[in-house]
């Protein structure tokens, strides 16, 4: 075998040798860019392998491997080595090879990618059964005077090899600082791609990457519903813009609102790839169903934004707007934004009330009155549920309370006149119901002043320093808004128990896996947590926090594996204790951003003590001085 050729990088145009590291720092913009290479090399599958919820070490490293058709030692060097070569212009606007794929590459930057999050990016290709390995490194860049070629040294020039055409590139000596969130990065990284499909795979950790289309509560365009002037094709809205170009897009608005501000928002794309961060076309106050933009979310893809003419600023995650044929685009978004709220409004509307007719017997109740009272009735239930601002349960709070009420002649004026309302007169319609407030009021004293004896018999137990198991746990489970009050609707999550004990509570006798069993799980529709207590006036470590955490991340990971949208959940995990140890509090604050949360007994009781007297100090407070009912409030104490 004759010694490998050196290899040559070359700065053309004058490009100084550190010109686009600032483009790509953090791990979502640096590993985006390698995908995309990937897919101008016509991969159908790439395997991002990376450590989540770990500290980054000296040995850590990140692998993205493509089965593209991979790159020789003369591609390497004429192509590869040239750092802002143009593909398009010197090999065309596609691929061309295995697919017909429209390129995303543009500024010949991206091979740099790696050096925002690493010094040292090993490249390892394989093109017709030849492999060329070598290894790129930052600190020795950073040395070179101005104009001057860096030299590298390749340990194999296509080197005969069995394996298939494809590309490993491998990011050694991490300069991350902060662990990488798992959630957090499969979400980000799923937003920028509009091209996952059967014929491009990406997979992280061996799982592989799906869009989060959903469970949407409506989604435009709807195919039921009148359209504006687009054409739906593949349930995507197709539309060509005037003086611009072709459009595809679509827009979802959640149940509730969207936990995580950048998932909401509408991404901007272009030939597949994210080109403007989540936005809302720069809509602000005043317009109707406003309040939507907490539950919006969607893409629109805009190829002519990097076409012939390049519009995206040289970060690549936004659009120059004060240009011409951007700002049509920016026009039209504008309109479509204020438009989808508008309709999300008049839609949630229809669902609220078909949830009341489908949920409850308050409309059955409604039509067992006279003939005047139901229509009365029937107009107030649509009046309140045109309102978007209120969510189903307390909807259907209200139309319990104002049935209930009905009967009382003080109250049947102040329908009447609510029926007369138009939809948006929210706040007039907010103080007719002030007396409905009193009546609720007194009603919910009754249950917190029952919460609070419950709060004192368990500062008893805190006190005594009884077991954990069943004592603690069992009080925990069955009152969950002791944890928090927002919790309060959670219920006992039977079959989560069930699979961490089998992945993590069997084994041999004396082995780690044969440990007190203290935790429960609860949830809800979308939700679930991991509940960890230990004994009172028992002090807490790292140790314990971590066991948390390997339940929560097994969960997440079987999570992901789940097909059906309706079926995921997001995972949390709590850890309760008297206190903790000393070398516990990073550990603590690190795991809090990955929304395992601890808490003392103490903490604990402080605030459902607080926030209960205060919920009651509240109510009391809704009911007018000189009121008879503030002396049942009295009565109370």
């Amino acid at each position: 075998m004759t010694d490998p050729r050196p290899l040559t990088m070359k700065f053309a145009g004058r490009v100084v040798k550190h010109l686009g590291l600032q483009m790509y720092a953090g791990p979502v913009p640096a590993i985006s860019e390698l995908i995309s290479n990937a897919w101008d090399a016509d991969a159908e599958n790439v395997h991002v392998d990376i450590d989540f919820g770990k500290k980054i070490s000296p040995s850590s490293i990140i692998k993205v491997r493509d089965d593209g058709h991979g790159m020789g030692w003369d591609d390497c060097n004429s192509k590869y080595m040239i750092i802002g070569r143009d593909a398009r212009t010197e090999e065309g606007s596609k691929t061309g090879r295995r697919f017909e794929r429209k390129r995303m590459a543009r500024k010949g930057l991206g091979k740099l990618s790696g050096f925002g999050i690493a010094n040292i990016v090993e490249i390892v290709t394989v093109k017709n059964k030849k492999r060329t390995r070598f290894v790129l490194d930052y600190g020795a860049i950073e040395k070179l005077g101005h104009g001057d070629d860096y030299k590298i040294e390749p340990s194999e020039d296509d080197v005969q090899t069995d394996e298939d055409d494809g590309t490993v590139v491998i990011l050694r000596d991490l300069k991350l600082k902060n662990t990488i969130t798992e959630e957090v990065f499969v979400r980000r990284i799923a937003r920028r791609f509009s091209v996952l499909s059967d014929k491009f795979k990406i997979t992280i950790n061996n799982i592989q990457l799906k869009k989060d289309n959903g469970p949407f509560q409506i989604y435009f365009p709807n195919p039921h519903m009148p359209a504006d002037k687009e054409k739906i094709i593949d349930k995507k809205g197709e539309y060509e813009i005037p003086g611009a170009g072709k459009i595809v897009f679509w827009i979802g608005f959640t149940e509730k609102p969207i936990r995580h501000a950048e998932s909401r928002g509408i991404s901007v794309l272009a030939r597949g790839k994210l080109v403007q961060d989540p936005w809302f076309f720069d809509v602000s106050g005043g317009t109707s169903g406003q309040h939507g933009l907490q539950y919006m979310t969607g893409e629109v893809e805009a190829d002519f934004l990097d076409d012939e003419t390049d519009y995206v600023t040289s970060g690549r995650n936004s659009i120059m707007w004060d240009m011409e044929v951007p700002s049509l685009l920016q026009e039209w978004g504008r309109q479509k934004v204020t438009t989808m709220l508008a309709r999300w409004a008049e839609e949630r509307g229809k669902i609220k009330l078909s949830h009341i007719k489908r949920a409850t017997q308050h409309m059955e109740r409604i039509k067992k009155f006279p003939k005047r009272p139901q229509k009365e009735l029937t107009t107030m239930v649509r009046k309140i549920a045109s309102i978007d601002t209120i969510e189903d349960d307390r909807l259907v709070e209200l139309v319990g309370l104002i049935i209930n009420a009905y009967e009382n002649k003080e109250l049947v004026h102040m329908i009447n006149e609510v029926s007369s309302l138009s939809s948006d007169a929210q706040a007039k319609l907010f103080d007719i119901l002030q007396e409905f407030k009193v009546l609720e009021s007194v009603s919910l004293a009754q249950i917190v002043k029952s919460r609070i004896k419950i709060i004192e018999k368990f500062e008893e137990l805190i006190d005594a320093g009884v077991r954990e198991k069943p004592d603690m746990q069992n009080h925990l489970r069955d009152y969950p808004w002791l944890i928090s009050p927002e919790y309060t609707s959670l219920s006992h999550e039977k079959r989560l128990e069930t699979i961490l004990r089998e992945k993590f509570h069997t084994g041999a006798v004396g082995s780690a896996k044969n440990k007190r069993i203290d935790f429960f799980c609860l949830g809800d529709l979308g939700r679930a947590f991991v509940i960890e207590v230990k004994r009172p006036k028992t002090k807490v470590g790292t140790d314990e926090i971590r066991q948390l955490a390997n339940y929560v991340d097994f969960l997440r990971q079987n999570n992901r594996k789940i097909s059906d949208p309706k079926n995921k959940k997001i995972f949390f995990g709590y850890l309760v204790g008297s206190e903790y140890s000393d070398d516990a509090e990073y550990e603590i604050q690190r795991m809090e951003k990955d929304g395992i949360y601890t808490k003392t007994w103490d903490d604990l009781l402080d605030a459902a003590r607080r926030s209960h007297k205060d919920y009651f100090d509240t109510m009391r407070k809704n009911v007018p001085e000189g009121d008879p009912r503030l002396e049942d409030f009295d009565n109370m104490k």
